[in-house]
């Protein structure tokens, strides 16, 4: 049997992945200023947005920082699940990234260590085409630019 072809609305989904991920990365910045500096708060939330949804640390500043503060970036992960705002963006956005993954390269082991990130963490990962059916990615991208917004400093 012949896979649905969805590379059309992979556009549409990474936009929808940048604003989410930029929309949590303000807000933890915002929280962290009260308890840290302006660098290090940015640093946080940038390696908590990331370690939340396991991206790569590509910049060495960031990498380092990472490597120093392992364990306040995980606490400050699972905090994330407790913050009503937050965890319903990192929900929706585990959801889209493992759908994603497995249109995409069908890499299900990609797709399972996603999946125990999230469970691991206590979030609850929505079925987000049986919430938003036929219109899950429009939803999904609606949601991000909202919730992207909500949080930037405009």
């Amino acid at each position: 049997m012949m896979q649905p072809d969805f590379s059309r609305h992979v556009p549409a989904i990474e936009d929808g992945v940048r604003l989410t991920k930029a929309g949590i990365y303000a807000k933890l910045a915002k929280q962290y200023l009260s308890t840290h500096g302006a660098d290090d708060a940015a640093k946080l939330a940038f390696c908590v947005t990331s370690s939340l949804f396991l991206f790569p640390l590509e910049h060495v500043k960031y990498g380092a920082f990472a490597d120093q503060h392992a364990e306040l970036i995980e606490k400050e992960c699972t905090k994330v699940a407790s913050d009503p705002d937050l965890a319903e963006a990192a929900s929706y956005l585990y959801a889209i990234l493992i759908m994603l993954t497995t249109w995409q390269t069908r890499d299900m082991e990609t797709a399972m260590n996603l999946t125990e990130r999230a469970t691991n963490l206590r979030f609850v990962v929505p079925n987000i085409v049986q919430m938003w059916g036929s219109r899950t990615i429009i939803a999904f991208h609606e949601f991000a630019e909202t919730f992207a917004l909500r949080h930037a400093d405009v």
